[in-house]
């Protein structure tokens, strides 16, 4: 009675750590203008508001998609377990119904729109980052992208992302080649 008792328990444990090391299917997350940050982010119609909550609810293998408009956000990515990571600008309107420009304006100049630390595999596409139209000075502030990739195997790909009025628009951070691919680049070891 006792060993099988033990047996039982044994086999419940190798089926739990088997369900919990079974990776999660990579989702779609959504990002609108009319969004909620209380919403789940899994449709179009229960879409995030700012693509920071998207960003911090990210798991390995997930696409971001973003709607048209301006968010005024300072976006920071360094999430454990998030190697593969896509956010894209839907400019077309087809995930999101939102068509048009998506445009990241960081609010302090100082801050980068978007940094990303520890992206094995990540891709951006179809965003512009915009710096502040006017300066006392004149002078460019603010960062667009930001991607610290030290690993050995990595690829950071950049596809149709302009950067306006910033002192540093792209910066890729890591070893590697980049190679010029139709108006994108790839950094890829």
């Amino acid at each position: 009675m006792q060993s099988a008792r033990i047996a039982w328990i044994g086999l419940l444990l190798v089926l739990t750590t088997a369900w919990h090391a079974t990776p999660s299917a990579a989702r779609d997350i959504f990002v609108r203008r009319n969004g909620n940050d209380n919403n789940n982010g899994l449709t179009s119609g229960q879409a995030f508001r700012t693509i920071q909550r998207a960003l911090d609810v990210m798991r390995d293998g997930d696409t971001i998609y973003i709607g048209a408009g301006t968010y005024a956000e300072n976006l920071f990515m360094s999430r454990s377990g998030v190697r593969t990571a896509r956010i894209i600008g839907d400019v077309l309107g087809k995930k999101t119904g939102d068509r048009g420009p998506v445009i990241i304006a960081p609010p302090n100049p100082n801050a980068w729109g978007l940094l990303v630390y520890y992206a094995q595999d990540f891709t951006i596409e179809d965003i512009e980052f915009h710096g502040p139209a006017n300066s006392i000075r004149g002078d460019k502030r603010g960062y667009g992208v930001y991607l610290y990739a030290p690993y050995k195997d990595r690829k950071l790909t950049v596809r149709r992302v302009t950067a306006k009025n910033l002192r540093n628009g792209i910066q890729l951070y890591g070893n590697g080649d980049v190679k010029q691919q139709a108006g994108s680049f790839v950094v890829d070891q």
